[in-house]
C-alpha cells in the first residue's frame, strides 16, 4: 500500500485528471493535491473511491514549498510518493516503487523528480527541500546532491512513465514569461550554493561555509520576489 500519493498543482486540470484516473484505488490509501491555482474546480466533482485531500494555498507555493508541505500534513506515512500533475503512472509502476521503497529512502520513477519516492528517515537525515529554489527547477539537483553528501543513495528505478513535461509552461504564455523571468535565477542560487552546475559542484557545505548540507534559511526577499503570479483572464 502507498500511504500517500502528494500532487502540486497549479493549471491544465485536464492533465491533472488524466494522472488521477490512473492511480490505482487498491494500491493508495490518500492522494494529497496542493493547489496552488485560482481554483482548482476539476476536483470538486471527481469520484472514484479515492480519498482525495485538496489544501489550496491561495498562492504560487512553488514545487519545493509544495513537496515540503504534503510531508508535514502527512507526517505518519512512512514514505510518500511525490507527482507531477502532468505524468501518467501505469499500474506496473506504482507497484514497482512500492517494493523499491521498502530498501530505498530516494527513488527516482524515471530519472528525475517527476514521479518519486522518498521516505521519512531520508527527510530527517538529508533535510527540507530547499524552497529558496523558487518557484521551480533545480531543487531536484539540490537535494540529490546532498544525498549524495550524505551517504544517501538515490536510485533511478527506470520504470515506464509518461510524462506530458512542463505542461504548466507550455500550455501558457504567461507561465512562459514567468519563467524566463525566473529560471536563470534558479541555477544562478545552485551554482552560488554549491559552486558550480549541478553535476559540477565544488562545495561540500552551502556556500562554502561549513556546516552541515542539510542547511538553508529561506529568503524572504528572493521568495516575493521571484514567486509567480498567476495566469490573469
Amino acid at each position: 500500500m502507498i500511504p500517500v500519493v502528494g500532487i502540486p498543482y497549479l493549471s491544465n486540470p485536464d492533465l491533472l485528471l488524466r494522472l488521477m484516473d490512473s492511480i490505482p484505488t487498491d494500491m493508495v490509501k490518500r492522494v494529497h493535491i496542493i493547489d496552488n491555482s485560482p481554483g482548482l474546480d476539476a476536483m470538486s466533482t471527481y469520484r472514484k473511491g479515492l480519498e482525495v485531500l485538496v489544501t489550496r494555498m491561495h498562492t504560487n507555493m512553488g514545487v519545493a514549498a509544495s513537496w515540503n508541505t504534503i510531508i508535514k500534513l502527512n507526517p505518519k506515512a512512512r514514505w510518500w510518493c511525490i507527482l507531477n500533475a502532468d505524468v501518467v503512472v501505469p499500474r506496473g509502476t506504482f507497484e514497482g516503487l512500492e517494493k523499491a521503497m521498502k530498501v530505498q529512502q530516494l527513488a527516482y520513477v524515471n530519472t528525475g523528480m517527476a514521479a518519486f519516492g522518498i521516505r521519512a528517515d531520508c527527510v530527517q537525515r538529508v533535510g527540507w527541500f530547499d524552497e529558496n529554489y523558487v518557484p521551480a527547477y533545480y531543487e531536484d539537483s539540490d537535494m540529490d546532491y546532498r544525498c549524495r553528501l550524505m551517504g544517501v543513495e538515490v536510485a533511478d528505478l527506470r520504470l515506464p512513465l509518461d510524462h506530458f513535461g512542463s505542461a504548466t509552461i507550455k500550455g501558457s504564455k504567461h507561465y512562459q514569461r514567468e519563467n524566463g523571468r525566473t529560471f536563470g535565477a534558479g541555477r544562478a542560487y545552485h551554482h552560488e550554493k554549491w559552486g558550480g552546475d549541478p553535476g559540477h559542484e565544488a562545495y561540500k557545505t552551502p556556500f562554502d561555509q561549513g556546516g552541515s548540507p542539510r542547511d538553508w534559511t529561506l529568503d524572504m526577499t528572493r521568495l516575493a520576489n521571484l514567486s509567480w503570479t498567476w495566469e490573469g483572464p
